[in-house]
Protein backbone atom coordinates (compact mmCIF):
# COMPACT_ATOMS: atom_id res chain seq x y z
CA UNK A 1 0.00 0.00 0.00
CA UNK A 2 2.95 2.44 0.68
CA UNK A 3 4.61 1.46 -2.72
CA UNK A 4 1.19 2.68 -4.06
CA UNK A 5 0.92 6.11 -2.22
CA UNK A 6 4.13 7.18 -3.14
CA UNK A 7 3.79 6.42 -6.58
CA UNK A 8 0.28 8.42 -6.71
CA UNK A 9 1.82 11.47 -4.80
CA UNK A 10 5.10 11.81 -7.07
CA UNK A 11 3.53 13.50 -9.92
CA UNK A 12 1.91 16.18 -7.60
CA UNK A 13 4.92 16.86 -5.80
CA UNK A 14 6.85 17.35 -9.35
CA UNK A 15 3.88 19.52 -10.36
CA UNK A 16 3.65 21.48 -7.39
CA UNK A 17 7.58 22.26 -7.87
CA UNK A 18 7.66 23.24 -11.05
CA UNK A 19 4.67 25.62 -9.97
CA UNK A 20 6.77 27.13 -7.39
CA UNK A 21 9.86 27.63 -9.35
CA UNK A 22 8.09 29.50 -12.16
CA UNK A 23 6.36 31.49 -9.66
CA UNK A 24 10.21 31.97 -8.00
CA UNK A 25 11.38 32.64 -11.45
CA UNK A 26 8.26 35.62 -12.22
CA UNK A 27 9.61 37.23 -9.22
CA UNK A 28 12.43 37.59 -9.89
CA UNK A 29 12.08 38.90 -13.54
CA UNK A 30 9.72 41.41 -12.25
CA UNK A 31 12.57 42.27 -9.63
CA UNK A 32 14.52 43.49 -12.75
CA UNK A 33 11.29 44.97 -14.74
CA UNK A 34 11.41 46.86 -11.45
CA UNK A 35 15.16 48.14 -11.33
CA UNK A 36 15.15 49.49 -15.04
CA UNK A 37 11.51 51.13 -14.88
CA UNK A 38 13.09 53.33 -12.22
CA UNK A 39 15.73 54.05 -13.73
CA UNK A 40 14.38 55.38 -16.64
CA UNK A 41 11.76 57.22 -14.22
CA UNK A 42 15.10 58.96 -12.91
CA UNK A 43 15.99 60.12 -16.06
CA UNK A 44 12.34 61.36 -17.32
CA UNK A 45 12.43 63.44 -14.32
CA UNK A 46 15.90 64.67 -14.57
CA UNK A 47 15.41 65.95 -18.07
CA UNK A 48 12.36 67.58 -17.29
CA UNK A 49 13.74 69.28 -15.07
CA UNK A 50 16.37 70.58 -17.41
CA UNK A 51 13.66 71.72 -20.08
CA UNK A 52 11.70 73.36 -17.44
CA UNK A 53 15.06 75.36 -15.93
CA UNK A 54 15.51 76.47 -19.66
CA UNK A 55 12.11 77.73 -20.69
CA UNK A 56 11.93 79.63 -16.85
CA UNK A 57 15.21 81.31 -17.63
CA UNK A 58 13.84 82.16 -21.77
CA UNK A 59 10.41 83.49 -19.84
CA UNK A 60 12.47 85.38 -17.55
CA UNK A 61 13.73 87.51 -20.55
CA UNK A 62 10.45 88.52 -21.98
CA UNK A 63 9.61 88.66 -25.27
CA UNK A 64 12.04 91.83 -26.29
CA UNK A 65 15.54 90.42 -25.58
CA UNK A 66 15.04 87.12 -27.88
CA UNK A 67 16.39 86.96 -31.05
CA UNK A 68 13.71 88.27 -33.65
CA UNK A 69 14.89 85.29 -36.07
CA UNK A 70 14.38 81.51 -35.60
CA UNK A 71 17.13 80.66 -33.91
CA UNK A 72 18.37 76.89 -32.71
CA UNK A 73 20.99 76.22 -30.03
CA UNK A 74 22.77 72.76 -28.51
CA UNK A 75 23.92 71.92 -25.72
CA UNK A 76 25.84 68.74 -26.13
CA UNK A 77 26.42 65.41 -23.96
CA UNK A 78 29.00 66.49 -21.50
CA UNK A 79 28.65 70.21 -21.57
CA UNK A 80 26.19 70.91 -18.62
CA UNK A 81 27.72 70.80 -15.15
CA UNK A 82 26.44 67.50 -13.24
CA UNK A 83 24.76 66.08 -15.56
CA UNK A 84 26.91 64.48 -18.42
CA UNK A 85 24.18 61.99 -20.05
CA UNK A 86 22.02 64.38 -21.00
CA UNK A 87 21.99 66.44 -24.22
CA UNK A 88 20.17 69.99 -24.41
CA UNK A 89 18.17 71.83 -27.09
CA UNK A 90 16.57 75.01 -27.67
CA UNK A 91 14.59 76.04 -30.81
CA UNK A 92 12.70 79.75 -30.66
CA UNK A 93 10.55 80.47 -33.83
CA UNK A 94 9.60 83.73 -34.49
CA UNK A 95 5.87 84.89 -35.14
CA UNK A 96 5.04 81.45 -34.15
CA UNK A 97 2.05 80.68 -33.74
CA UNK A 98 0.76 84.47 -34.73
CA UNK A 99 2.38 87.60 -35.03
CA UNK A 100 3.99 89.27 -32.04
CA UNK A 101 4.39 85.26 -30.28
CA UNK A 102 7.59 83.53 -30.27
CA UNK A 103 7.47 79.72 -29.85
CA UNK A 104 10.72 78.61 -27.54
CA UNK A 105 10.33 74.62 -27.81
CA UNK A 106 13.21 72.94 -25.58
CA UNK A 107 14.37 69.24 -25.91
CA UNK A 108 15.91 66.89 -23.74
CA UNK A 109 17.96 63.89 -24.96
CA UNK A 110 19.61 60.91 -23.18
CA UNK A 111 21.40 57.30 -23.82
CA UNK A 112 22.23 58.62 -27.05
CA UNK A 113 19.29 60.19 -28.16
CA UNK A 114 17.46 57.41 -27.56
CA UNK A 115 14.75 58.93 -25.40
CA UNK A 116 13.57 62.77 -25.40
CA UNK A 117 11.77 65.18 -23.27
CA UNK A 118 10.11 68.21 -25.16
CA UNK A 119 7.99 71.01 -23.75
CA UNK A 120 7.16 74.50 -24.98
CA UNK A 121 6.16 77.66 -24.31
CA UNK A 122 4.89 80.76 -26.15
CA UNK A 123 6.11 84.17 -25.50
CA UNK A 124 3.69 87.04 -26.36
CA UNK A 125 4.47 90.75 -26.79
Amino acid sequence: MWNNTLGFLRPKLASVLAVCMIGMMGGTAATGVVRDTEGFSQHVITATTLATEKLESIKALRYHKLTPAQTTSHEEYNTMTDFPMFRRQTVVEAHTPDIGMKTVTVTVLWDGNANAVRMSLIVAE
